[in-house]
């Protein structure tokens, strides 16, 4: 009883201020949930010592500066321009998600992360290796993860649902790729 009353205050006071400050509530959301996910991450994958904070700086950065505002911006679109809740409505801005924003985004993502990084040289190349494999792997994870946020998500989580989603695949994603015995495959 006393958890879920402190969890109902919680989500009230969250709720407060996504009405009062809609864009900076999710950026901050976006910015210490990316900040969280890396750190998983980067725990999993190496010792505390070695623990990278510019790689921690760059993430939190892109969560806080391009994530949330890029997601607050296109869902709200998506918003009006399908406004009904529908399986139909869900559907369609599923459709405009990963056929239309997903492949936009993603070299977004990777050239801001690469130039934070200081890598600016490797955005072309990187693009050509990885964007479609990039892509594929997205469509795995955020079809039905993006159907569920559009079908049964009020507007005003999305971008929280879309965080933590985010969190969740960035750390699988962390353990697969680092963990023993894993074979890279040679890239194309």
């Amino acid at each position: 009883c006393k958890h879920r009353k402190m969890a109902a205050r919680l989500v009230r006071w969250y709720s407060k201020q996504l009405e009062n400050r809609p864009l900076l509530t999710k950026a901050i959301t976006s910015g210490t949930i990316s900040a969280a996910g890396d750190t998983v991450a980067q725990l999993s994958e190496r010792p505390a010592s070695q623990f990278d904070f510019h790689r921690l700086g760059c993430f939190s950065v892109l969560g806080f500066g391009l994530v949330a505002p890029t997601l607050h911006v296109w869902y709200g679109f998506l918003a009006r321009a399908v406004p009904a809740p529908t399986v139909v409505g869900a559907l369609q801005r599923l459709a405009a998600d990963q056929l239309v924003f997903a492949p936009l985004f993603i070299p977004v993502f990777m050239g801001a992360l690469l130039t934070i990084e200081g890598k600016p040289r490797e955005i072309v190349p990187k693009l050509q290796r990885d964007w479609f494999n990039c892509l594929t792997a997205n469509w795995a994870l955020w079809v039905p993860a993006q159907f569920l946020n559009f079908r049964f998500v009020a507007p005003q989580f999305q971008v929280l649902f879309s965080n933590f989603v985010g969190f969740a695949w960035n750390c699988y994603l962390s353990f697969l790729s680092h963990r023993p015995g894993h074979q890279q495959h040679p890239k194309n």
